[in-house]
């Protein structure tokens, strides 16, 4: 389906109003004026799946109220749909050019979608959001942020947060600016209860792997649990994990994660930074100190221990993977970051197996199964199986 002709007037090619329970799949959408799919607010039971999108100027599918609707839409679903080189409108002034963007959604489910060279971010929400699961998802060469789960929009709503979002089992690399964001750019719109666990960031752009938040008054982050992910490369970037927040507590848990590479391996911006108390971390190659905390740059993880007496677990070390360079973060048997990890219990024990293949091929498997303890990162360590010794053969 292709309308260069329509006028940018239209929302996208196809436009859902006033309608449940459809699915939308196995078509090509391109060359959109606007956007592709245009969910309006109130919707329930959509599924769109098995689509292609292309060179679509605005998002390939949006559910954000834009007119003053005050309804949430839900059971939303999208599976399995490929977006490339869309968000046109993104070098020319407009906002978002995303692959997906959920706002006003209340039960979703975003996965096995591939995101590649969009204008802005590859998917994401924009507020009034509740019950979102971002899994399985692949995103290159965003224009933005590769997977941002952002609040504070609309306006009008009575709520502009997000909460009970689930980011699991991505794979996101080469975005322009950062990996995966959890924000919010207005006052009054929060981010709570995120668990995000099991992902992979790849040589994010100018700033971070994951940025915790942008440091806007008025916005808070809380009980968001960052466990067992893997942060890489990135020679141009400014942090690993970066923390903005603003926080008002304790909350937030970042546990087990790997973080090789950037300028900083963890940088504490957020003037609350005792709000943070990170553990079972591997930090490795930070290009120029291992950590910043509230401006004082440590040269190594040793060095901030003593300082500060946080990260009494983590380990300073190369993380050993198979091989970095072709996207294989799981661990060799010498790595530092086997059995090393925290046990932190369901969900977050089911984590990625060697070998996961984006979006199509992605197979998880349970931390409990393989060895004595929890390894560090997204990736299960499991040990090789040795041959059969000591064989003997009885003929009668």
């Amino acid at each position: 389906m292709e309308a260069t002709a329509i006028p940018a007037t239209y929302y996208a090619l196809i436009q859902l109003n006033g309608v449940s329970y459809i699915t939308i799949q196995g078509l090509a959408l391109n060359r959109s004026n606007w956007g592709g799919i245009y969910i309006y607010p109130g919707a329930a039971g959509i599924t769109i799946q098995n689509n292609t999108f292309t060179y679509n100027v605005q998002n390939d599918v949006d559910t954000q109220s834009y007119n003053g609707e005050m309804s949430a839409s839900s059971n939303i679903s999208i599976l399995n749909n490929a977006c490339t080189n869309s968000g046109l409108g993104r070098s020319r002034g407009y906002p978002m050019g995303m692959c997906v963007n959920l706002g006003s959604v209340n039960g979703g489910t975003v996965s096995g979608n591939s995101s590649i060279n969009q204008g802005g971010e590859g998917l994401g929400t924009s507020g009034n959001n509740n019950n979102i699961i971002f899994s399985n998802n692949y995103v290159s060469a965003s224009g933005g942020i590769g997977i941002y789960i952002c609040a504070g929009y609309p306006s009008w709503t009575a709520s502009k947060s997000v909460t009970n979002t689930t980011v699991e089992y991505n794979y996101v690399t080469g975005s322009a600016i950062t990996s995966y964001e959890l924000a919010s750019e207005v006052s009054g719109g929060n981010v709570t209860y995120t668990n995000f666990f099991g992902n992979v960031s790849v040589n994010p752009g100018t700033e971070n792997g994951l940025a915790f938040g942008n440091g806007v008054a008025g916005t808070v982050l809380q009980n968001n649990a960052i466990y067992n992910n893997t942060f890489y490369g990135g020679p141009t970037c400014e942090a690993e994990i970066e923390v903005m927040g603003p926080t008002t507590d304790t909350s937030n848990s970042f546990k087990n994660n790997i973080l090789e590479g950037c300028y900083f391996s963890w940088q504490f911006v957020d003037s609350n930074v005792s709000n943070y108390s990170p553990d079972y971390e591997l930090l490795y190659g930070a290009s120029y100190k291992a950590i910043s905390y509230n401006g004082t740059n440590y040269a190594t993880l040793a060095a901030f221990q003593t300082a500060t007496g946080k990260m009494a677990h983590s380990l300073a070390s190369n993380p050993q993977f198979v091989n970095a360079s072709a996207g294989q973060f799981w661990l060799t048997s010498g790595s530092p970051g086997i059995h090393a990890g925290l046990n932190l219990g369901s969900p977050y024990d089911i984590g990625l197996m060697p070998g996961s293949t984006w979006p199509n091929s992605v197979v998880t498997g349970d931390q409990n199964a393989y060895g004595s303890g929890w390894e560090i990162g997204a990736f299960i360590y499991v040990p090789a199986v040795a041959p059969p010794s000591n064989l003997q053969v009885s003929v009668h």
